[in-house]
């Protein structure tokens, strides 16, 4: 539905400034049970000093598709590497590297698009995001920016975003704790047996 609406053009953003790191971190804390299941740590590099204007409920799901996509195609008892930094122009660069089992440099072009998962799956390709990563492209090119992703296969994926910073107000930074904002992780992207196990510990 909410890609409809984006397509649509009838998405309706609410953006506030937030801390760039307290964001992470709270959807880092969405996915903590799955990470503690395959015994995942998260490795951050995020100035606490950076700070951003973005629509805090579609930032977490951004966040959490991709964070939910890297844990299950990790080995168990790896890391997943988390950066953000200001860059250039105004902007702030957001990357998460996993260690997983890559993605074939001829799909990269495809992963974003609508019908990408089907394709892949009668194509033989074990990854596959749902709709997840369609949300992501369009949630992200919202807020002005992009998101592209580089993979080696065998080595592991990074998402890298590059979104406007906006208009940042210092006493106007909302803090997460006063946000009613919960976001869950996409089990579809998981087989029967793992869900099982997830939904012993939730």
């Amino acid at each position: 539905i909410d890609i409809q609406k984006f397509e649509e053009a009838r998405m309706q953003l609410d953006c506030e400034v937030f801390s760039v790191q307290e964001v992470i971190n709270h959807a880092e804390s969405q996915v903590d049970l799955m990470m503690k299941v395959k015994n995942m740590t998260f490795e951050n590099d995020i100035p606490e000093s950076l700070k951003a204007v973005m629509d805090l409920r579609l930032m977490s799901r951004i966040l959490v598709n991709l964070f939910t996509n890297a844990i299950k195609y990790s080995p168990v008892g790896s890391k997943l590497k988390v950066q953000a930094r200001q860059s250039e122009k105004g902007s702030y660069e957001l990357s998460i590297k996993d260690s997983g089992q890559g993605i074939p440099a001829d799909q990269l072009p495809f992963i974003f698009d609508k019908f990408w998962q089907v394709y892949a799956k009668k194509s033989g390709y074990t990854y596959s995001a749902g709709l997840g990563l369609t949300f992501c492209r369009l949630a992200v090119e919202a807020h002005n920016g992009t998101i592209k992703a580089s993979s080696v296969v065998g080595e592991g994926t990074t998402f890298l975003m590059t979104i406007p910073m906006g208009e940042i107000n210092e006493e106007s930074v909302e803090l997460i704790s006063g946000q009613p904002v919960h976001v869950s992780a996409d089990f579809d992207l998981f087989n029967a047996e793992e869900q099982e196990v997830l939904r012993t510990v939730i």
